[in-house]
């Protein structure tokens, strides 16, 4: 895992996933054995570059652009057209829409709702992250995303047309058309998808892409650390190892 680039705390939550099946099932843990407690400790020493890249406004449009030849089907269509842009705008953590196999944070239908915010004439978004990565469950975060009117790119308009298709069941917010909750392993499926059809590295570009992206557009547009750090609902100063030249 080290080898393809996966962060030493990534390692070690999958070697916790692994581990809790063992204890489970009453079997040796092997994640506890002193070989792989030091292979653990030499990638925690030894991280390799973050190889990511970010995903600009302009490969967002690209990869929007190439879901009608990527999926056959018009409803999965507006759904991924609208689940990449929330994700874009939202700086959200792939585990906080879609489900995954530990899922704890995923947002529910229930969690967005569409405002107008003066001087805007045109309803925002308002969405609110009950529990997040290192967030504390008393205190939810909650975020506004603005419309960009007359866009075809527009995140407010693109969730409402999705949300006209998949019904005000209560669940997860992104569902498929089955009423089934979108998978990260369908989500970076589709999205290498896109990649490889706008001839790009499906290597560097994956779900965590567009929450580095949004980081670094909004550090090129001049948005306080302060506000980045409350957009991205990071609990320290790591937002910086978002932002890329």
């Amino acid at each position: 895992m080290h080898d393809k680039g996966f962060a030493a705390s990534s390692i070690s939550s999958k070697l916790s996933a692994i581990s809790f099946i063992h204890k489970l099932l009453n079997l040796t843990d092997p994640t506890q054995s002193f070989l792989i407690q030091k292979l653990v400790h030499a990638a925690r020493k030894f991280q390799l570059p973050d190889g990511r890249k970010p995903i600009s406004p302009r490969i967002l449009k690209s990869l929007l652009d190439s879901l009608p030849a990527v999926l056959p089907q018009a409803y999965d269509q507006q759904l991924f057209k609208a689940l990449f842009l929330f994700c874009y705008h939202s700086l959200s953590r792939v585990g906080e829409v879609t489900v995954t196999g530990a899922s704890t944070h995923t947002l529910q239908l229930s969690d967005v709702s569409t405002q107008i915010i003066p001087p805007l004439t045109a309803p925002s978004l308002l969405v609110t992250f009950r529990t997040y990565k290192h967030g504390n469950p008393t205190r939810p975060a909650k975020i506004s995303i603005s419309p960009h009117i007359g866009s075809p790119y527009c995140p407010v308009t693109n969730l409402t047309s999705y949300l006209s298709l998949r019904g005000d069941c209560a669940g997860c917010l992104f569902l498929r058309s089955d009423g089934r909750p979108v998978s990260s392993v369908l989500f970076s499926s589709t999205l290498r998808k896109c990649v490889l059809h706008i001839h790009l590295d499906p290597r560097a570009f994956t779900a965590h892409s567009f929450r580095i992206g949004a980081a670094t557009q909004a550090a090129l547009s001049g948005v306080s650390d302060t506000q980045i750090r409350a957009l991205g609902r990071w609990s320290s100063d790591a937002f910086r190892s978002y932002i890329r030249p």
